[in-house]
This record gives C-alpha cells, sequence and structure tokens, in this order.
C-alpha cells in the first residue's frame, strides 16, 4: 500500500503555487497599468472632444443624409434607389472611388472596420417635417452614432427644395439656414467630420443638350421631379440654388463642430450628358456619382489619412 505524502510537503507545494500565481497578477497588472493616466484622486481625467485629431476610436462610420441624390435614384434603373452606386457609401464595383471605398481603401491598412450607413432618402427635404426630411434624418442619425468610433457623416440636400417650395420667396435662404444648423447641432457632437456638399448647378443639368429622351417624355418627368423647372425662370431657378449653397457655407461657417464645406465645388463642376441619368434626364448617373465622388474627396482625404496614419 503507498503511502500518503508528509502533509508539510503538500503545504509547501500549495505556498509555491500560490506565490508563482501572485507574482503572475503583478506582472499582467504592471503591464495593463501602463495603458492608463495616473490622476490625482479625485480628479478626472480631461475628454478629448470628438474632433480632435488624437481621439482613439473603435470603427470608422460614414453615415450619409440627403435626397434621391445621394441614393443614386434612377442611376440605373428608372423610379428605384442603387444605394450601391452612392456618390458616398457605394459599394459596388461598377462605381470604384465612392467615400466609403477610399475611407476602406485607407484604413485597410490598418485593419480598421468601416461601416457604411444610409439615411438620405428619396424625396427628402430641408424645409418640411415628413418622415424623409432632414430633421428627422439627423434626429434618426444623432440616436444611433457611437462616439466610440470615428464618425463621418455626408449631407448633399436641397433640389427639392428648389423643385417644390413656393419660390421665389425672400426667407427662403435664411430657413434653409436655420434647418441646416438646426441639424448640424442635433449631429455634431458625436460626429467627428461633416462635409456639407453644394447643389450642382440646376439651369446646367437641365440643359436639353445634356437629355437623350423626347422632348415631351422629358417635360412629363420634370414637371413630376421638378415643377419649379416648369414654373420658374433661369434666374429665379439660379437664384434658389445659390440660396441653398449660401446656407450651407454659412452653416458651416457658424458651426462650433468640424464641419466643411465644399466651397461650392460640385456647384462649379462641368455638367455634360454621360454625367446625367438616361432615364430621367435630372437625377446623376454612375458616372456621375464618380464625378461627385471625385470633387468631394480632396475635402476630407487628409483629414482620413492623417487618422489612419496617426
Amino acid at each position: 500500500m503507498q503511502l500518503s505524502k508528509p502533509l508539510y510537503g503538500s503545504l509547501t507545494t500549495l505556498c509555491r503555487h500560490l506565490m508563482i500565481l501572485a507574482l503572475l497578477s503583478l506582472i499582467v497588472s504592471c503591464g495593463r497599468s501602463k495603458n492608463k493616466t495616473a490622476t490625482a484622486p479625485g480628479v478626472t481625467p480631461p475628454t478629448l472632444p470628438p474632433t480632435s485629431i488624437d481621439r482613439d476610436f473603435r470603427d470608422i462610420t460614414i453615415s450619409s443624409l440627403g435626397d434621391s441624390i445621394t441614393t443614386a435614384t434612377n442611376s440605373t434603373l428608372l423610379f428605384t434607389d442603387d444605394f450601391s452606386k452612392s456618390w458616398s457609401v457605394g459599394n459596388s464595383l461598377a462605381l470604384p472611388g465612392s467615400h466609403y471605398q477610399r475611407i476602406l481603401e485607407l484604413a485597410r491598412l490598418k485593419n480598421i472596420p468601416v461601416r457604411p450607413f444610409m439615411y438620405a432618402r428619396s424625396g427628402g427635404k430641408i424645409l418640411s417635417n415628413n418622415a424623409t426630411s432632414l430633421r428627422v434624418q439627423a434626429e434618426l442619425l444623432a440616436s444611433r452614432l457611437d462616439t466610440q468610433d470615428l464618425n463621418y457623416v455626408t449631407l448633399l440636400m436641397g433640389g427639392n427644395d428648389v423643385c417644390q417650395e413656393s419660390l421665389p420667396a425672400s426667407d427662403f435662404k435664411s430657413r434653409v439656414r436655420s434647418r441646416l444648423e438646426e441639424a448640424l447641432d442635433r449631429i455634431g457632437p458625436k460626429a467627428d467630420l461633416i462635409l456639407l456638399a453644394s447643389l450642382p448647378d440646376l439651369n446646367a443639368v437641365l440643359d436639353p443638350v445634356n437629355c437623350s429622351m423626347s422632348p415631351t417624355f422629358r417635360e412629363f418627368v420634370l414637371n413630376t421631379l421638378c415643377p419649379n423647372s416648369q414654373s420658374l425662370n433661369e434666374v429665379e431657378l439660379a437664384k434658389a440654388v445659390t440660396d441653398i449653397n449660401e446656407a450651407m457655407e454659412e452653416a458651416a461657417a457658424s458651426s462650433p463642430y468640424n464641419v466643411v464645406f465644399d466651397n461650392k465645388a460640385v456647384y462649379n463642376s462641368p455638367v455634360s450628358g454621360d454625367l446625367i441619368s438616361n432615364f430621367d434626364c435630372f437625377h446623376p448617373s454612375v458616372q456621375g456619382h464618380q464625378s461627385f465622388s471625385s470633387t468631394l474627396w480632396p475635402f476630407v482625404e487628409s483629414y482620413f489619412v492623417d487618422k489612419v496614419n496617426n
């Protein structure tokens, strides 16, 4: 029969094990403490603002606010949205170079996840209060943004206001600016970067030389999509677009958040038939979305290069 080991031998082994565990615990604790900032008792460490270039983040998100331009309506099929072709969050191989794809390419270098979200809605207006309005889009986005992420927001909107509001109106610009400032105040505290894109030159878009459909069908489509294009003259239509763009510029300049305006780059971009949808002679084609993305990317590129490399 095998005799039991002496009791003191068991105690010695136990003590050794406990000492080893204590030593390992101390090593792990020291390793973790290297990532913490020592502070005096009762002092709360300073919180970096959301727009700080040095703020740590988990993922990158890109969220789109806007209307049927951003939802890529009629870019591939009449009366159909095609989010995959959007200049902002598009992920289609047919649209290389959307802002989402450009950010994704940069983030891959550091294995940073990038998540796109579409809040823009066809028919959306700055001045309305319905479910597709800027007010509702901004409210929904603000409720879902997570400050642990780096949050990029794009906003291109106002075409439906130009096309459908009762115009001309002397207070049109001030009302648009007020709604834009309201939206920026709602999403700004949780957004790291907000891009405001100008409206394109609507008179250039509506030039018949850029349309391949029959005059009768073109008139029917424009009466449906943009009735003001038929009731306002070119000067009045241009004034409404200018009001939107100036309201965008002023809202960006006065915002306390990290808001960038494109300095009317989209508005000043040349317009040609290949950039306009063959389905309605109004919305951007797939090539048009590529043009939008390329035009707007220089205004935010350096921000993301710095973020990914730091």
